[in-house]
């Protein structure tokens, strides 16, 4: 008699064959978001609770402010602030195209009233996200039609991507969306910052030298004699796209430059990214927000273009009047 255990083992394989591609047809958008921060990101406030205010761009954004540290300041300065929820979306490498995505895909949140975007070289200069490219080249061999046909046919084959360790890693950050505020995740200094001690009398001090206050960049009142890099132009198109956008789905823009230093802050404020700034804020109609001071306390930085924990905090108390009152305003039209 011949053995069955061929039959059983196939018929086992087909079963989980079968499984894997119902579970990826099923939960496929979700899915797909864990190929990427941006799109896990994306999909994460997709999923969460109803929020007010979202901060959008690179990891500048993502390690420099802290949604907790924002929330608690907005509260004292107007107690009607209290409720408001707010979710830090920024994410290492995005991109303006991501960016753009990002911004359409999100504006039916349910109480969305508020985008806090960067304004940043990386912003502008970062190139596509691996999984935004087509890895899989025109098939050369024989089994071109056979890969064509799996790709087509089959959900498990053509996101066979979400298989990597990377991705499957990510899984468990969707369960976690209404208790994340964003900060959470992909940070190098994440378990040293969960220990890290907040010195509130050096916040304070510092606080206490006006130099971290959110001032808006002056608008351009006419041309300027310097022009602006293709990059720069393309910014100032998108961003122009996305206010258009949101204005249409009563979504008001900030847009902020990060907290700098040393080199970077003489780069991204020298007269060029200055007259970018400036045809920004006229071409939008939105401010440009920007520390009062070009260089700053290197005891808060964790390089010279991101912060730590302590600057993180206090640019987030910095922030919250300039939140607080762009939100009063809007309620007020």
């Amino acid at each position: 008699m011949k053995s069955r255990k061929p039959v059983i083992y196939f018929v086992v394989l087909l079963a989980v064959f079968a499984s894997l591609e119902l579970a990826v047809r099923r939960y496929e958008q979700s899915l797909l978001s864990v190929q990427n921060k941006v799109l896990l990101k994306k999909q994460m406030v997709l999923l969460r609770r109803p929020t007010h205010v979202l901060f959008l761009g690179t990891s500048r954004t993502q390690d420099g402010v802290e949604p907790r540290e924002l929330m608690k300041s907005m509260a004292r300065i107007d107690p009607d602030a209290e409720d408001v929820e707010i979710f830090n979306a920024a994410a290492t490498a995005s991109n303006m195209d991501s960016l753009k995505h990002f911004v359409e895909n999100i504006l039916c949140k349910e109480g969305l009233k508020l985008l806090v975007i960067e304004v940043s070289d990386p912003q502008m200069m970062n190139g596509p996200l691996a999984s935004e490219l087509d890895e899989a080249s025109a098939p050369k061999h024989t089994e071109a039609h056979l890969q064509k046909c799996l790709r087509d046919n089959s959900y498990l084959v053509r996101h066979r991507k979400l298989f990597r360790l990377d991705s499957f890693r990510r899984i468990p950050t969707l369960w976690m969306s209404d208790f994340s505020v964003g900060t959470e995740l992909f940070r190098r200094a994440l378990l040293k910052d969960m220990v890290e001690k907040i010195d509130r009398d050096a916040l304070a001090q510092e606080a206490g030298t006006g130099r971290w206050k959110p001032e808006a960049i002056p608008p351009a009142d006419k041309l300027s004699e310097l022009t602006l890099s293709e990059p720069q132009i393309k910014a100032v198109q998108v961003y122009t796209e996305i206010v258009a956008v949101a204005r249409r789905s009563h979504v008001d823009v900030l847009f902020m430059i990060p907290p700098l230093r040393g080199e970077w802050a003489a780069k991204e404020f020298d007269p060029h990214h200055q007259v970018f700034y400036q045809t920004l804020s006229f071409e939008t109609g939105r401010p440009v927000l920007t520390t009062a001071a070009r260089e700053l306390n290197p005891r808060f930085f964790r390089d010279d273009s991101h912060l730590n924990k302590m600057g993180r905090t206090l640019w987030s108390d910095q922030l919250a009047g300039a939140i607080v009152h762009t939100l009063q305003k809007r309620e007020g039209e």
